[in-house]
């Protein structure tokens, strides 16, 4: 893999199995520490389908991205 094969890098870093076992254990502790009651009377606070998907959709790629970046950056030793 070349210094700038980014998408080689990506797939490198990425452990489909390890992500799914984040958002699981995400999903569990929003519906854990998610509940509670509001005035309007729900005992959601916020659905833990909305965080799992702000993990999946922003987080996860997030950190994916500042560990390739990182990655290229660092000197060659």
């Amino acid at each position: 893999m070349q210094r700038s094969d980014t998408d080689g890098l990506m797939r490198a870093i990425t452990d489909a199995s390890v992500e799914a076992q984040v958002l699981e254990r995400v999903e569990l502790k929003a519906r854990t520490y998610g509940q509670g009651r509001d005035p309007g009377g729900s005992d959601i606070k916020i659905a833990p389908e909305v965080v799992v998907r702000i993990y999946r959709d922003w987080i996860i790629p997030f950190n994916k991205k500042v560990q390739m970046l990182y990655l290229l950056e660092r000197p060659l030793d």
